[in-house]
């Protein structure tokens, strides 16, 4: 009998609040996301929990995926994002 692999344990989130730079730092590097493309997207909504909100929001989207696929989309997201004109998403900007 075959198992079926449990996609329970892939999923990952970011900490909703950070208690000082060197966490936000330590969790930058742990998704290969560059700290401009962060705070361009902390800027596109306005304070850092909401900038989380929308990250684990699009985390949530490929949580049946593995871990690297879930980074991978979150840095791609992020830069695709922060760098769009006043943080419009990529359908809005078409």
């Amino acid at each position: 009998m075959m198992r079926q692999k449990d996609t329970r344990d892939k999923r990952i989130n970011l900490p909703v609040t950070l208690d000082s730079e060197q966490d936000l730092s330590r969790m930058l590097m742990g998704f290969s996301i560059s700290e401009e493309s962060w705070l361009d997207l902390v800027k596109s909504k306005w304070n850092l929990q909401k900038a989380m909100a929308w990250a684990n929001a699009r985390l949530q989207e490929v949580e049946t995926l593995s871990t690297e696929t879930q980074k991978a989309y979150l840095r791609v997201m992020i830069t695709l994002y922060g760098s769009s004109p006043k943080g419009v998403g990529m359908a809005e900007a078409n």
